[in-house]
C-alpha cells in the first residue's frame, strides 16, 4: 500500500540535510515563517497506474495467496520562497537538482522513482504590499503497492447436469 507519511519521511528529511534550510508542507495554519524555505504539496497523491496490474499466485497451504502489483505515481509541487528573486530560484534549483540527480539512488533505495522533475517556473505572489518571491516545479514519482488476499481451495464442485 502507498503510504504518504512514508514517502514525506524519506523525500523532506534527505531533501533538508541537503538543501540545509527548512523544508515545511504548504498551506499549514500558522504564524508568518522566516525566509528562506522551501515548501511542498502532494498535488496528486495516487495516479492509478494503467492496466490492470502483475497478478502472481502461490500457494499458502491449502488456500491461493494472490498478489496484485502495480505502479501508482504521485505529484510532489515545490516552492521555494524568499524576499528576494534570485535566492529564491537558488533554493528551487538547488532541490530541482537533487531530485534529478543527487538523490535520485537515495530515493530509488526507499521504492520512489523520480519520473520527471519539471521546469523551474515563477509562482511569486502579492502580500500586502510586496511580493513574497517563489519559485517552484512539480515532482513526478512512481513507487511499487502490492495488494495480496488469500483465496479459499476449492475444497467441493456441485455438478448439476441437464437433459439434451
Amino acid at each position: 500500500m502507498l503510504d504518504l507519511l512514508e514517502v514525506r519521511k524519506a523525500v523532506v528529511s534527505e531533501l533538508y540535510s541537503h538543501l540545509g534550510t527548512r523544508v515545511e508542507m504548504n498551506n499549514q495554519i500558522a504564524s508568518k515563517k522566516e525566509y528562506p524555505f522551501l515548501g511542498y504539496a502532494f498535488t496528486s497523491s495516487y495516479i492509478a497506474d494503467n492496466g490492470h496490474g502483475i497478478y502472481t499466485r502461490e500457494a499458502a497451504g491449502d488456500d491461493v495467496a494472490v498478489t496484485k502489483t502495480t505502479f501508482p505515481r504521485l505529484t510532489l509541487s515545490l516552492t521555494a520562497y524568499d524576499t528576494d528573486p534570485d535566492n529564491a530560484f537558488q533554493l528551487a534549483k538547488k532541490a530541482h537538482g537533487w531530485f534529478s540527480f543527487q538523490g535520485y539512488d537515495y530515493l530509488k533505495s526507499n521504492g520512489l522513482v523520480v519520473v520527471e522533475a519539471g521546469s523551474i517556473e515563477n509562482r511569486d505572489t502579492l502580500i500586502a504590499d510586496d511580493y513574497e518571491r517563489r519559485q517552484g516545479f512539480d515532482v513526478q514519482l512512481r513507487t511499487t503497492e502490492r495488494l495480496t488476499m488469500t483465496v479459499p481451495a476449492i475444497e467441493t464442485v456441485q455438478i448439476e447436469r441437464s437433459e439434451g
